[in-house]
């Protein structure tokens, strides 16, 4: 299931406005850094580009995007120095993880070749850095910094990138998904008690109940013959049953596996606890047997 979730990604870039009718030549070095930066980005989500921010209206219109698009992570290219205007609009109201990327475009100056501008545009990413984090704790944002370099490849960053974005693909999965709980908990087994208020508020799962008569009942409409055949040999190769077994043998509960699975994804459902308290006979059987 988790494969198949898109999670929302807003990506975006900060470098200081001031310097760019000073050093024109960044213009371009940006553009076609933060080009490359975003071909990093797994193509497992769904990248929301905030674009280069280099003042603090681009940074509100990159904010307006992540929210319009419920992101579920925000990655943040540091390209050299920026003040806290670049970011804080664009994150203020998002209450997603925030991801520095701290990635220098050279491994170590040039000297006698390094001027002002090969400086601020290759060699100064981690100028805003500390100015950021501050920003983030005292905008009490969760938060986390990649260090690491582009020339010769950085095997460290692309790894913290791509679990960054499976991370967030938890976060959307559990966001569209429900868990279902069938039946009252038995007495006394306190550890399956669910908090449904605590689990959405922290995980936004939502919680569906069911009886067990609503169970027994979804079955009726499956008459799928080919279909219930299949799902009882996918049984019989599956387990080892005592004293033997045939298709006709295991038909009926073939029939209830089929319409629970056809259930689950009715209801869109990521877990399943289910509890029975009674005497176990008829449709009872068939189902806690599933």
């Amino acid at each position: 299931m988790l494969v198949e979730t898109k999670a929302k990604v807003g990506v975006f870039a900060i470098a200081l406005g001031a310097y760019l009718p000073q050093f024109p030549t960044l213009v371009p070095e940006f553009e076609t850094q933060y080009d490359a930066f975003k071909k990093t980005i797994p193509d497992t989500v769904e990248m929301i580009d905030g674009g280069i921010v280099t003042t603090k209206e681009l940074s509100m219109e990159a904010g307006d995007k992540f929210r319009a698009a419920d992101v579920d992570l925000v990655i943040l290219q540091l390209l050299t120095y920026a003040t806290s205007y670049n970011m804080l609009p664009a994150v203020r109201d998002l209450n997603v993880p925030v991801v520095l990327v701290n990635v220098q475009k050279r491994k170590a100056p040039d000297y006698a070749n390094t001027d002002t501008p090969k400086w601020l545009g290759e060699l100064y990413a981690c100028g805003a850095v500390g100015e950021m984090v501050a920003d983030l704790e005292r905008a009490g944002k969760r938060h986390a910094v990649i260090t690491g370099v582009v020339e010769g490849g950085d095997a460290y960053v692309a790894k913290e990138i791509d679990e960054w974005c499976r991370a967030a693909q938890v976060r959307r999965r559990f966001r569209y998904t429900n868990i279902a709980q069938i039946g009252r908990p038995y007495p006394g087994m306190m550890d399956l008690y669910i908090d449904e208020t605590n689990l959405y508020n922290r995980m936004g799962l939502y919680t569906k109940q069911f009886d067990w008569e609503k169970m027994w009942a979804i079955a009726d409409p499956v008459t799928d013959e080919d279909a219930i055949r299949a799902k009882a040999e996918e049984i019989l190769d599956t387990f080892d049953i005592e004293g033997g077994a045939t298709v006709e043998t295991v038909w009926d509960m073939a029939k209830y596996v089929v319409a629970f699975e056809e259930w689950v994804k009715k209801e869109d459902l990521g877990m399943v606890a289910s509890h029975y308290d009674a005497l176990p006979r008829g449709l009872p059987e068939n189902w806690t047997a599933c």
